[in-house]
This record gives structure tokens, sequence and C-alpha cells, in this order.
């Protein structure tokens, strides 16, 4: 038969593997930690709700499939994602914006704090094969001509200097609708987004309306740090 003292070591090895499993095995019944999101895809589906931020009908947003195309790491927990989205306006037309959304893991793995976000009318940032290239860069550099020698002198001319103008970037502050005229009367012929970058040629006599560059109209109060010397448009 055992000793008691040979009862008690067996007795304390029992109650040490019982505490071990229970440390094992102890939440198994509870929630499962929250999945670690410190990666592309946790900052597409976090630019995602930024952007839903700003669309008329988010729940008709339709973004483009395969996120790692749009999305890159720069490191340190910062990623930025450029993309699109199609979303209904007002009117139930469904539209197509870009935005470049730039988020940093903030805290938490899973949490992260937005840095920037940008809209435009074309792709922004990179596109799925690489950085994106502007036209003008991607035409070929040809080797400069032979400068040809002159029999006769060339008078210099002179240089007049003249003033540089002062460029403006002028920037839409709401979703905005795009008219045909200067009016709400007038048909509409697009939307604006916030953020969003637009060139302004011209104003109306009243200097409520502004006209676009491609021709369309803005309400003036709708557009910040417009240019003051807008000329008026001809029949306004």
């Amino acid at each position: 038969m055992w000793s008691n003292q040979k009862l008690a070591v067996v007795g304390s090895l029992i109650m040490l593997g019982i505490s071990a499993l229970g440390g094992i095995f102890g939440n198994s019944g509870g929630k499962t930690s929250p999945p670690i999101l410190h990666s592309d895809l946790g900052a597409w589906s976090v630019c995602r709700q930024f952007v839903d931020r700003n669309l008329v009908a988010p729940a008709t947003a339709d973004y483009p499939w395969g996120y790692s195309d749009y999305t890159r790491s720069l490191g340190g927990g910062h990623y930025v994602v450029s993309a699109y989205v199609d979303s209904e306006n007002g009117f139930g037309a469904k539209l197509r914006s870009y935005f470049k959304c730039e988020v940093r893991q903030s805290g938490e793995a899973d949490n992260y704090r937005l840095t920037d976000l940008e809209f435009g009318d074309g792709p922004m940032g990179f596109n799925a094969n690489g950085p994106i290239i502007e036209p003008s860069t991607m035409r070929q550099s040809s080797p400069p001509p032979k400068p040809v020698p002159l029999k006769t002198a060339t008078p210099k001319p002179i240089l007049v200097p003249t003033a540089t103008p002062r460029l403006t970037h002028s920037t839409v502050n709401s979703v905005s609708k795009l008219r045909g005229g200067p009016g709400t009367h007038y048909p509409i012929t697009g939307q604006a987004v916030p953020r969003q970058t637009v060139v302004l040629v011209a104003r109306n006599q009243a200097g409520d309306w502004y006209k676009l560059d491609n021709g369309k109209w803005i309400a003036a109060f709708l557009v910040d740090n417009a240019p003051a010397n807008l000329p008026v448009a001809r029949g306004q």
C-alpha cells in the first residue's frame, strides 16, 4: 500500500495537470479574440467605410473585386487604397467616382485612423499594374535636333517682364449637382463630390454661379477658394 507521502505527491501532480488544461481550454466557451486586420484587407475594408460616408446612397455602392490590386502598404501600419465606386446619386442615376484613401494603424491592430481621402474624375495613385503614368511621360524621347549654323547674326529678342498669374485650386465642399446653365431651372448634367478639384472659367452676372471648363455650371456657395477675377460668361 502507498504511504501518505506518495499519495500527496501524486495528488499534487494531478492538480497541476488539471490547472494546465484549464489554462489552455478555459476560453473555449467564451468569445474568441477578433481577427487581426493589420493587412491590405483590413485597410481596404476601413477605407470603404470612410468612402460610404460621402456617398448619397451608400447602400447602392459597388466596389471592384480584387482588393489587393488597389491596396498598397507603405510600411509601419500605413496603407493607401486607390480605387473607384459606382453608386446612385439623388436622382437614381449610377455614377462612378474615383478615390484615394490613406489610413494608418492606431492603437489595436484592427483600428485604423484616416489620414487622407480624395475624390477625382479618374484613377488616382496607382493601378493594378503599378504606378499610373501620365500620358506626357509615356512618350518616347527623341534625340535633340542638330543645330543649324546661321550665316548671319540673329538679333537677340528683348524680353519684357510680365506678371506671373497666381493659380488657385478651387474645390467642391459638398455633394453638388452640375447644371446646363446658371440656375436651378436648368437641367442637371452631372454631379461633383466633396474635395473634388474643379476649374472655374467664368461666372454669371450676379456672381452666384460658376462655369466650369467642361461647360457645366455649379452654384457658387458649393465651391471653396474660387478666383476673385473671373470674367462674366458671354450672354450672362
